[in-house]
């Protein structure tokens, strides 16, 4: 009878983790280079810089998804520390004050990858279950 209920709880953790392995993976957040542009892995506040016009974004050209998207809201939440309204409002005032320019916004996912693989040095952020061709690179994982 034990060897019964061990055999059942074991079945029950083999079933239940590949499950919670891609829960995991969902709402992990990864921001991605090119692997040829030898960036380093990046900061939580590097990776705020680039996405919010700091002096790493000179170097870097960050690629935001549309506004709206569920992957962005949580890039902006969890990594930026802002809400989506804060975000659009302060890349607002430094467009108008000729600061800077927001970063492109793309719809989709394969949109993105294909612009990372056509734009040296894009940098961009993906949920943590993309599968990225070899020519791109996790710089930074949340």
């Amino acid at each position: 009878m034990h060897s019964l209920k061990l055999a059942t709880m074991m079945l029950a953790f083999v079933l239940v983790s590949p499950f919670s392995a891609s829960y995991a993976d969902a709402n992990r957040i990864i921001v991605v280079s090119r692997a040829d542009n030898d960036v380093p892995q990046l900061s939580k506040s590097q990776v705020r810089q680039i996405f919010m016009g700091g002096t790493l974004g000179r170097k870097f050209e960050p690629v935001f998804f549309a506004s709206g998207n569920e992957i962005r809201t949580t890039f902006n939440n969890e990594v930026i520390g802002l809400t989506e309204h804060r975000v659009k409002a302060y890349w607002t005032q430094l467009q108008f004050t000729g600061r800077a320019m927001p970063p492109i916004e793309l719809n989709s996912i394969d949109e993105v990858i294909d612009y990372l693989l056509n734009n040296p040095n894009s940098v961009a952020y993906l949920p943590g279950y993309v599968k990225l061709p070899p020519e791109l690179a996790v710089v930074y994982q949340k």
